[in-house]
């Protein structure tokens, strides 16, 4: 959706990088991504008005799963607004419960601050964010969670389908406030980290691959959407850690899961080396979401489980089902 308006240069605010009060004659471009009902309206300014922010979704569709684009927006006001007058230096103002911008903004950038407007549309609407995946393995709906600081998500996950796991989630798990899934992400692998997005402490997508596993399986979605989670694993995989496996406390229950939640919020990251992640959360919705980890927490049983291999993860939990533990 287009139209044309004229925008005043704000020289009040010493954040924004322009010098000169004069009106600008702008395009107006407004896209409206949604999933599962919550949705994300962005504006964007530009003299030429060419392009959508959000031209390459890359980064967000793995982290979020699927996002649609809503062909005639109905959001009222903006929660991202991209005021492209001209390039130069970057400039993001938390205004109004919406992000404002300024400058030349890169692609990857645009996907990282658009990640936790989602997750708080989606908890505003009671549904949570877990960063996971999930595999319906043996008859069982299992949670791989990433939590504070495990990693191994991701080399669990390709074990279980290498045993005949189906895959219900891969980053990203959405559960509803009774902690039933309703939706998961389905890329294994992110394929390309566009400006914004690089890490260079994040191995490629296939050294993981190379190092646990003589090729990958056939990738098989569930074929029925999982009716709960029954158990979730902390994988925690280095290569070189002795096994140990541990039933987890309330307390660390809860503290895990919170932090599975909140990751979502990016809060502790910077967007660019000058310009932190803006908090976007409110108070009502921390305290809402650790409420839903406390009970989501008391509802199974959770599992740390050290290892050096993925498959030394899947054995103790076949381990686990075989014993029926995961039942009590």
């Amino acid at each position: 959706m287009s139209g044309v308006i004229k925008l005043a240069n704000e020289t009040a605010d010493r954040r924004y990088n322009h010098d000169t009060s004069e009106e600008c004659r702008l395009q107006k471009i407004t896209n409206e991504l949604v999933k599962l009902g919550a949705s994300v309206r962005t504006d964007s300014y530009r003299q030429d008005g060419d392009g959508s922010p959000l031209a390459d979704m890359t980064y967000l569709s793995y982290r979020l799963g699927t996002v649609t684009e809503r062909k005639h927006p109905v959001k009222k006001s903006p929660d991202l607004t991209w005021q492209r007058v001209a390039p130069g230096r970057k400039a993001l103002l938390w205004k109004q419960k919406s992000l404002v911008l300024r400058g030349d903004w890169a692609q990857g950038e645009l996907n990282r601050l658009t990640i936790p407007i989602f997750a708080r549309e989606l908890e505003k609407k009671n549904m949570h964010l877990f960063h996971s995946s999930a595999a319906q393995y043996r008859g069982k709906s299992l949670l791989f969670m990433s939590g504070d600081s495990n990693h191994g998500k991701t080399m669990s996950l390709i074990e279980a389908c290498n045993r005949g796991g189906e895959i219900i989630a891969t980053e990203c798990l959405i559960v509803d406030r009774k902690g039933r899934p309703l939706e998961g992400s389905q890329e294994v692998f992110l394929k390309s980290r566009s400006k914004g997005t690089e890490r260079v402490d994040k191995p490629e997508a296939t050294a993981g691959v190379a190092k646990f596993f003589k090729g990958l399986p056939e990738f098989k979605a569930a074929k029925e959407r999982a009716k709960r989670i029954e158990a979730v694993v902390l994988p925690s995989i280095d290569g070189n850690y002795d096994f140990a496996s541990s039933r987890m406390s309330h307390f660390e229950k809860a503290y895990q899961t919170f932090c599975s939640l909140s990751d979502f919020y990016q809060a502790n990251s910077l967007v660019t080396p000058t310009i932190p992640m803006p908090v976007i959360e409110t108070v009502e919705l921390r305290e809402r979401r650790a409420a839903f980890a406390n009970d989501f927490a008391s509802d199974r049983p959770y599992y740390f489980v050290k290892a050096s291999t993925p498959q030394a993860v899947l054995d103790e939990v076949d381990r686990l089902i075989e014993s029926g533990e995961i039942d009590h």
